[in-house]
Parts: structure tokens; sequence; C-alpha cells
């Protein structure tokens, strides 16, 4: 990786094997939470085996290694600020949101409420579904033809308002 500092370029080595379309969870453009950019990632030695969470220090020039709990990571996003991540549960269909409350610290990741008979959107293999908590039900949501999907945690508000 390069990064243009003032005049000139400088070389800073990624040490991690970014995760980018690992059945089909590509998240390669990062998500800015914190004054970071995070990208969901592998440790080489240990490639396949756990998801982490990598954030690039700008003060640093180096990327480092976000605290997270082991659990399979789907996707990361923003929500007011703080970092948030998608998961799948013991089960492997029972999906949760985790938010991270205080930056850098492992025991603040926690779930987020979700209330009775909400929907949240995630996405599975190249799909959209909305997910019904209370049931733990999906349906699938029709898309485009060879719409390429991002995956990760997508927030949606109901809304009788037109967005034209």
């Amino acid at each position: 990786m390069s990064l243009r500092r003032g005049i000139s370029w400088t070389d800073i080595s990624f040490p991690y094997n970014m995760i980018v379309n690992m059945h089909n969870r590509s998240n390669s453009t990062g998500v800015l939470a914190n004054g970071h950019l995070h990208w969901m990632a592998n440790e080489e030695k240990y490639r396949g085996v756990d998801d982490i969470i990598v954030y690039f220090n700008q003060k640093t020039n180096k990327f480092n290694r976000l605290p997270t709990p082991k659990q399979c990571i789907y996707g990361l996003g923003n929500r007011d600020g703080c970092l948030v991540m998608c998961t799948d549960g013991k089960s492997g269909d029972d999906h949760k949101v985790l938010i991270m409350r205080e930056y850098g610290v492992k025991e603040s990741w926690t779930t987020m409420p979700v209330f009775v008979g909400e929907e949240f959107l995630i996405t599975n293999i190249g799909s959209i579904l909305a997910y019904n908590v209370t049931n733990k039900s999906s349906k699938r949501i029709k898309q485009q033809p060879n719409q390429e999907i991002q995956t990760g945690p997508l927030g949606y508000v109901v809304s009788l308002s037109s967005v034209y």
C-alpha cells in the first residue's frame, strides 16, 4: 500500500490478509469510525481461521488490530460514530449486530438492542435479506440483475416520505 505524504509517496506494509470477495464478503473500501478506516482481515499465518478488524493509524502510519470477540464477521458499519459489526451466532443463522461503545476496548462490544418485530438488512451470498429477529426468519429482497453487493450491516428506516 502506498500513502502520499506531502510531495512524496511512502510505502506502508499491510501485514494482514484482507477479506475481499470471500464467500461474497467484500469490504475492501473500509469503514470510517472514530477517526480511523477499518477493514475485515485475517492474520497471514492464520489465513481463513479467525476474522479480525484492522485499522490504519495516521499518526504512526501503521495498521493495527482492533480487539474483537471471536466470531465470524460478515461486515462492518458505522452507527453514530461507533464501529459496528455484523456477526453470525452459534447456530449460524442467528445474526447479531454488535457495536463498540468504547473504542479499542474488547469488553465494550455489545449487542445492539433490537425491538420486537424489527428487521434489519444483511447480505448473504450475493442476495439482500431482511432478517426478522422475532421469528428468526429472513425474506429475500428483489434486486437488479447483475448488481454487485457489498456485505455488511445495512440500516434502513421505514418512512412515508418520498425519496424523489
